[in-house]
Formats: structure tokens, sequence, C-alpha cells
């Protein structure tokens, strides 16, 4: 079997009515471990059963070339943890981290080989950020954010609403690369800086700065801004 290393894999979808409809369908490309879990989840909406089979075939569609195994003898299975984990052939790959990330019709997934990885997207409107912000005890920092970036890149319309909805992506990611074991009061940042301005989808892409006192402090956030979500992918070396 052979594995980039260390490499990165990523893939952005967005599930239409076509998809919703027939998720029952689509759900035969699953093994009997993930039909399994399927069942025993007991969704009672379309659209989280939708999040979960797809999520598991673009895992699996995305990585078979990547490490040389056909589709159908990849499994994503999720641990007591909660984390999800790739099997081939019935053999857990300790060496490839997955991430799973979903807001709504949104979905973003994520491997690592040899390295760790969390995403998270996170659609912005919609939601009250003020009180989000205020109830993580982040208000002074994303105004201050706020003030910089837009004091750094006058360019680019930052809002209040489209930071916070980055700092909670990265956030999410940060906090996938603990297992979600971290709590809140181990999150700390410094700074969120423009990367590049336009990126191959036309989108503004950020690195947010973690502080000397913050949980892994030694891991890479990038988080990038779109018209109606942000997306954030942590990294840490294994």
């Amino acid at each position: 079997m052979a594995m980039a290393s260390p490499a990165i894999f990523l893939s952005y979808f967005q599930i239409d009515q076509y998809l919703l409809r027939h998720c029952a369908y689509f759900s035969q490309y699953l093994d009997a471990r993930e039909k399994d879990e399927l069942v025993r989840r007991r969704f009672l909406h379309a659209q989280h059963r939708s999040q979960y089979i797809y999520s598991r075939l673009m895992l699996k569609t995305m990585l078979s070339d990547a490490i040389n195994v056909k589709p159908r003898l990849l499994r994503v299975h999720t641990m007591a943890s909660g984390q999800p984990k790739l099997f081939a052939s019935g053999f857990g790959l300790d060496n490839v981290s997955l991430s799973i990330s979903h807001d709504r019709d949104r979905l973003l997934v994520a491997a690592g080989c040899r390295c760790r990885i969390g995403v998270d997207i996170q659609i912005i409107h919609g939601v009250e950020w003020p009180l989000v912000m205020f109830a993580m005890g982040w208000s002074a920092d994303v105004q201050r954010c706020l003030f910089e970036e837009r004091s750094r890149s006058p360019g680019i319309l930052m809002t209040l609403d489209s930071l916070s909805a980055l700092i909670w992506a990265g956030y999410e990611s940060w906090l996938k690369l603990s297992g979600c074991t971290a709590t809140p009061a181990d999150f700390a940042w410094n700074s969120i800086n423009l990367v590049e301005k336009y990126s191959v989808i036309d989108c503004p892409i950020y690195e947010m700065r973690l502080s000397d006192e913050c949980l892994y402090n030694e891991a890479r956030i990038l988080l990038m801004l779109r018209s109606n979500d942000a997306l954030a992918v942590a990294t840490l070396p294994s």
C-alpha cells in the first residue's frame, strides 16, 4: 500500500435536492458496518442521513487512488471517541487521520497522512454571532481582530459575522486535533492574517496564529472565507 508522507487531502461538497432524495440508493455503497452504524444512529431527517452517507463515500473515493486501495475495501468507522477512522481490508490505518464536518447542505472532509487533521465548515448567515462570541468569552478579541484585519486588508470587506464564523471554524478544527477533549479555556489565538487575497476559487485565505499558552499551539490553522461559509483546516505533525 503506497502512501505519500506527509500529505493532506480535502474535499468540499454540497448536497443538492437530487442527492438528498436518493441518499437511500447511495447507501448501498456503504459496507456492512457502516450500514449498521447508520441504523444505530436512527437519523430522523434525510439531511442527517445524507450527511453521514455522502461524507463516507467522499472520503473513500478521495483516498482510493491516494493509497492504491479500491473504494469497496475501505471503511470509515466511528470510534468510541466519536472520531472517524479509516480501515482498509479490515485493518485500521493508524497513520491516516480523518475529519468530517457538515453544516446543513455543505460537507467538508479531509484526510491527513502521517499528520493529524481537523476541519470545520460553518455557514455565516442566520447565526447570532455576537451572542456566540459573548458566550465563548471572545467578544473583545473579535473586535480587536476585526479592527486589525480592516487596517491590514482594506480591499477586503471583513464583517463581524464573517470574522466570527472564521474564528468559530478555526476553533472547531483545532478542537478536533485534541479528539474533542480540550475545552474553550485551552484555546487562544493572537491574530488572523491574510495569506492570499485571490485563491484558485477567488476566496481569501487566512492563517490563525495561536497563542503560546494555547494547547497544541504548534498546530497550523488555515481559514477560507466564502460568500456564505467559512472553512478551516487544522494540522498537527504526528
